[in-house]
This record gives C-alpha cells, structure tokens and sequence, in this order.
C-alpha cells in the first residue's frame, strides 16, 4: 500500500517526547508554569497537549485542577495571577466560550497570553485576534507537528520576560504600600440631612 487512508498520510505512534521537542535548548521550563484554557469539546486533544508540556517540565494548571467543593472561579483567577503564560486554545467552541474568552482576556492583560488555533479559518475574537497565533490546524498528537515547535517559542519568550520583569522589580515593602478602602454608601439620598 501506499501508507495513505483517505487522502491523509497514516502516521504511526509518536516518539518518546523529550525535553528538546518543544523547548529550545538552553531553556529550562522546570519552574514555569501554564495555565491552558480551552473549551471541553476539546478536552482528548488538549490532553495530549498538556502532557507534552508536563513531559517539558512545565507545571500545567487547567480546569481540572479545581478541588472539590471550591469556587472555580477563586480558584480559576488563583491560577491565572500565578501562571507564568495562559495558553488559550482557540477552536469553533472555544471562540464562543465565555469562560474561555475570560480567561484569555485575563492573560493578554497581564501580556502573558499564547494563543494556539485548533482551526486556521477561526475568526478568533478582538482583541486577541491582534496576536500572532500559533496553529495545530490537523494535530492529532504527533509531538513533531511544526505547531508545537512554534508554540513552545512563544512560551518560552513570554515565560522569560516575565522571569526577567520579575528579577527587575524592586522588592516591596508592604509597610510602606498604600492601601485604600472604599465603602458604598447607599443610605445617602440626595438632598436627605444625612450624618456620617
């Protein structure tokens, strides 16, 4: 035979995944970590991705990570403040995902966004869309899929500027920070003889 099943190239299993298939060398992900966010009809795929990433050295938090009885979102936005990158993986349901599109809007805020499509013909969302996106159009988990290659770039430069953001922050000192509290007052009527 010709090795092809209807008009795609049968590829067999995927090497081993080792540490240089993703990351460039030099580069060590074994105190970085990700938050990926997609959409659940993705969930087998995304798999994949995030234990490549683990293999990687990558500490990888997603929606599975959620403790019983938590509040995803205390936990969700925990997760997003402490990740080095927010990986988002833009796919027809993703894009219409309002916990997706949180997610991502809470990383490209931040400048820690790496977006990934699923599918080179989304329309992917403003203001996302103003971002380079890495594409995994047709990955089935082939760790040599060149989608990989190029996302593991973005996440290695968003991983070291913020490393570097880090080491350049002065150190705070929480005595001296200023702190402001502001309580509504919803008992004051206008032109009511009001006290304090």
């Amino acid at each position: 035979g010709s090795g092809r099943t209807g008009g795609r190239r049968r590829v067999g299993p995927a090497p081993p995944f080792s540490h240089k298939a993703m990351m460039p060398a030099g580069f060590d992900a074994t105190s970085r970590s990700v938050f990926v966010s997609y959409s659940s009809s993705d969930r087998w795929l995304v798999e994949l991705l995030v234990e490549a990433l683990k293999q990687d050295g990558w500490s990888v938090w997603r929606d599975r990570e959620v403790d019983v009885g938590q509040e995803f979102d205390r936990q969700i936005d925990a997760a997003l403040a402490e990740a080095d990158c927010v990986v988002v993986v833009w796919s027809r349901d993703a894009i219409t995902s309002k916990w997706v599109r949180s997610e991502a809007l809470a990383g490209f805020e931040r400048e820690r966004l790496v977006p990934v499509a699923l599918d080179s013909s989304l329309s992917i969302p403003v203001p996302f869309n103003r971002l380079h996106t890495a594409s995994l159009e047709g990955w089935t988990g082939d760790l040599r899929h060149p989608g990989l290659a190029e996302l593991a770039r973005g996440m290695r430069a968003v991983a070291e500027r913020e490393g570097r953001a880090d080491e350049q922050a002065p150190a705070r000192d929480p005595e001296s920070e200023v702190r402001l509290a502001v309580l509504p007052f919803d008992d004051m009527g206008i032109g009511e003889s009001t006290h304090l």
